[in-house]
C-alpha cells in the first residue's frame, strides 16, 4: 500500500515513484511531459492495482498514453 496525495506535482515527479512503487522502466520524452503538473487526493493508501490505475488516467488527462517496447513502457503523446 502507498499513499499518494500530491498538489500541483510534476508529472516527471509521478512517474518516478510510479516506476519505483510498480517496477516499471518508463522511457519518457521530457519535452512530452512538459510543465504538466498534477494534482491528486488521496486520503488513505492505494495497493499497485489501483495506482497502475491512476497512472494511466493521469496520462490520459495529459493526452498521453503508455506503450511497451521491449522492456521498457514508452510514455508519449496520443495520435491524432
Amino acid at each position: 500500500m502507498l499513499a499518494v496525495d500530491f498538489a500541483e506535482a510534476p508529472l516527471l515527479d509521478v512517474a518516478r515513484l510510479v516506476s519505483c512503487a510498480l517496477g516499471k522502466n518508463l522511457l519518457l520524452q521530457p519535452a512530452a511531459l512538459g510543465d504538466k503538473r498534477v494534482t491528486v487526493l488521496g486520503p488513505r493508501p492505494i495497493g499497485r492495482r489501483d495506482l497502475e490505475v491512476m497512472w494511466l488516467a493521469l496520462l490520459a488527462n495529459h493526452d498521453l498514453v503508455e506503450e511497451r517496447h521491449g522492456a521498457y513502457q514508452v510514455v508519449r503523446p496520443v495520435r491524432k
